[in-house]
């Protein structure tokens, strides 16, 4: 599958879970209708990532290394390389790559020798790049969908009064588990601060807000330990986990572009 492939898939995903879960939401409920439609999207786009995962697995193991040289900047880096029998050819990078590069200055290139115009700047973000972020617009929305589809069996259920034995279970929570909690919030407010800290007061160069995003995402995957602690239901750890999830996403997939 091509990239341009692949988005058509996330896109028909899009469409496809928008009017599933408006068709759902009418006929089971809102929390239906958003679980069906997240979970669409979610899978279209998981699909779209191992498809195009997939394909640039078997360029990088059919493909040859060279060394091409940086001729200038479009919209991404424009890099000149030569085939096998010599015959100079020409691949656009995307935006950003090689930025650090001047004129010149030697770039790697991957290419099949077969068909030298199929070729691709042999960094993380021209032959994976693609991956990283349909997989995260697939974590993110599959996250999502679980969590709206646990909250509407929940409500489905009827309602049950807590019970005595219940009701002490929760205010004889053991010591270790209180003081346990007490320090993941300690740990998750320090983390939180530092991610700012980064944030805030470093330089703002694309790999440092990465590292910012990912220690953030570090510090609510710590809160949601605290609540799992708490044994305050199951909502506020999930809500918690998915915010980190969606964190430590973006925040990794900086920093390996970076």
């Amino acid at each position: 599958m091509s990239e341009a492939q692949a988005i058509l898939l996330f896109w028909g995903a899009v469409l496809g879970g928008v009017l599933l879960g408006f068709l759902t939401g009418w006929l089971r409920g809102m929390l239906w209708g958003v679980a069906v439609g997240c979970l669409l999207i979610g899978a279209g786009a998981s699909a779209a990532a191992g498809s195009l995962a997939w394909q640039r697995w078997q360029f990088v193991s059919q493909s040859e290394r060279v060394q091409g040289h940086l001729t200038g900047y479009h919209n991404g880096p424009l890099v000149e390389f030569s085939s096998a029998n010599g015959e100079p050819h020409k691949v656009e990078g995307l935006g950003g790559s090689q930025s650090n590069l001047e004129t010149g200055n030697a770039v790697p290139v991957r290419y099949l020798a077969s068909d030298p115009e199929q070729a691709f700047v042999d960094d993380f973000q021209n032959l994976w790049g693609g991956v990283l972020a349909f997989s995260i617009f697939g974590a993110l929305p599959l996250a999502f969908g679980a969590f709206f589809c646990a909250l509407a069996v929940q409500e489905s259920r009827p309602r049950r009064r807590p019970s005595k034995y219940a009701q002490e279970d929760l205010e004889a929570l053991a010591p270790w588990r209180k003081r346990l909690s007490g320090n993941f919030v300690i740990c998750g407010n320090f983390l939180m601060l530092v991610g700012f800290g980064f944030a805030l007061f470093i330089n703002d160069s694309i790999a440092e807000f990465g590292r910012a995003f990912l220690i953030i995402g570090i510090a609510a995957g710590v809160f949601g330990l605290a609540l799992i602690l708490k044994k305050d239901g199951w909502m506020g750890p999930a809500i918690a986990f998915i915010v980190a999830l969606g964190f430590v996403l973006f925040g990794g997939g900086a920093m390996l572009l970076a």
